[in-house]
């Protein structure tokens, strides 16, 4: 098990354990499974995990002596349309992978200290988003949100949206506008 399975293990025994005891028929099975593996874990496996951290954590605050932001894949694949099951869009294997992992590149941004956001970067060939995760530096809100606005300009991405049919969704009113709507008429 990496640093990041040990830890996110850890997480999900000591904030959820309870939640086995008393309610486990309302859990999931992969938070079920996160739970129990954080449960089976030695001391040793900790202090690895939370050495291996740290070591992290130094890293990326060297890297951000040189650069202001990091740029990196939000997924290791592209989204698949939310209306077929699961098991269909992936293989079972990368199924149980997924599901047992969670998001790495977010968890690891936060156990590092630092800021990350996710923006849009493109389309696929079907209409489905493909995202970006910006990571700033502690205390760095200002470079990750200008840093990202310029992003949005170079990929042109800024307020393009896409159906799953992969049209654009001009002239379409969101929930919020038709609600609007309907009460300045009636």
């Amino acid at each position: 098990m990496n640093a990041f399975h040990v830890l996110r293990a850890f997480d999900f025994a000591l904030s959820k354990a309870a939640l086995l005891r008393t309610k486990r028929d309302l859990l999931k099975p992969e938070v079920i499974w996160n739970i129990e593996e954080g449960l089976k874990l030695t001391v040793e496996q900790l202090e690895r995990a939370e050495a291996q951290r740290v070591a992290m954590t130094a890293r990326t605050l060297e890297f951000f002596e040189k650069y202001d932001l990091l740029l990196m894949p939000r997924h290791h694949r592209a989204a698949v349309p939310g209306r077929e099951p699961l098991r269909r869009r992936m293989r079972r294997q990368e199924v149980r992978q997924l599901r047992r992992s969670g998001s790495a590149s977010s968890t690891r941004s936060r156990w590092c200290a630092v800021l990350a956001l996710s923006l849009p970067c493109g389309f696929t060939a079907s209409g489905l988003p493909v995202g970006l995760q910006v990571v700033a530096p502690p205390r760095g809100e200002a470079k990750l949100l200008a840093g990202s606005r310029v992003l949005e300009d170079i990929l042109g991405v800024r307020g393009r949206r896409r159906s799953i049919r992969g049209r654009r969704n001009r002239g379409r009113r969101s929930k919020r506008e038709y609600g609007r709507r309907e009460r300045a008429t009636a």
